[in-house]
């Protein structure tokens, strides 16, 4: 018996066959992906993005994974931008304020661009907004 005073796991762990079947599906489709494949595909990214920002005079751009603990995944290739002109806070507000806005992070007085958060049609927008605001 789970009710008073025996308490254990009962009505509140039970959940419908709706349920039981998304996290099946959820599990299924985790499992078949080719996470080789999205990873090459990331590391593309970057290595263009950094191409196309190392052109310009107003910053320094280098590939690179994360140092700091906690940054998930931690051996996921980013690309790392150090405005010369500006600091690095001052352009990552400006990228923000854009209208759509481009959200970076910030190590340091380096922008971090993350390729898991980008689509391949958002990468000219976010080339070019670096590129108008370095």
């Amino acid at each position: 018996t789970n009710c008073c005073p025996n308490y254990s796991i009962g009505r509140a762990m039970k959940i419908d066959k709706e349920t039981i079947v998304g996290i099946t599906k959820a599990v299924e489709l985790f499992a078949a992906k080719d996470y080789d494949k999205q990873i090459a595909e990331w590391e593309d990214m970057v290595h263009r993005i950094n191409a196309r920002l190392a052109t310009n005079p107003h910053a320094k751009v280098r590939e690179g994974v994360p140092n700091e603990p906690g940054i998930q995944p931690a051996d996921l290739l980013r690309c790392y931008v150090e405005p010369l002109r500006k600091s690095a806070k001052q352009l990552h507000e400006e990228l923000v304020a854009l209208d759509p806005s481009v959200y970076t992070g910030l190590s340091g007085n380096e922008l971090v661009i993350n390729p898991q958060c980008l689509l391949e049609e958002e990468i000219p927008a976010l080339v070019e907004a670096f590129e108008s605001h370095l």
